[in-house]
């Protein structure tokens, strides 16, 4: 049997912006316990949940940098980002809080072709 195509999380939201964020990390959370393959794609303003050094508790928001932290005990060992929305926004690799590949628009393309959905 055939193992089937992964599921690609896209992340596009900036940090501390409500639910989406933890319904994204319960999302990969739930396929992994359920041995689903899962890749995590960061795009547009969601390169900023990658961004190290950030401090919500101090605004009086949730940090959501744990939950992050915490898939490669689930099992998740595959992390993408956008490079064209990070040099947009002036980030670098160094500048990152996970190891995370970064990926072209040719890359984005073919990542997108080779996961079986998109969510």
């Amino acid at each position: 049997m055939s193992q089937p195509r992964p599921f690609l999380v896209l992340v596009d939201q900036l940090p501390m912006s409500g639910d989406d964020v933890r319904e994204r990390v319960d999302l990969v959370i739930m396929a992994l316990a359920l041995d689903l393959p899962v890749q995590l794609l960061f795009v547009g303003d969601g390169v900023w949940q990658l961004k190290a050094g950030q401090s919500p508790d101090r605004v009086g928001l949730h940090d959501s940098t744990a939950a992050w932290r915490s898939l490669d005990l689930y099992g998740l060992d595959q992390i993408w980002v956008d490079g064209e929305a990070m040099r947009a926004r002036g980030l670098q690799a160094d500048q990152l809080m996970l190891p995370a590949s970064v990926v072209d628009a040719e890359g984005l393309r073919r990542l997108m072709t080779e996961c079986g959905s998109v969510l």
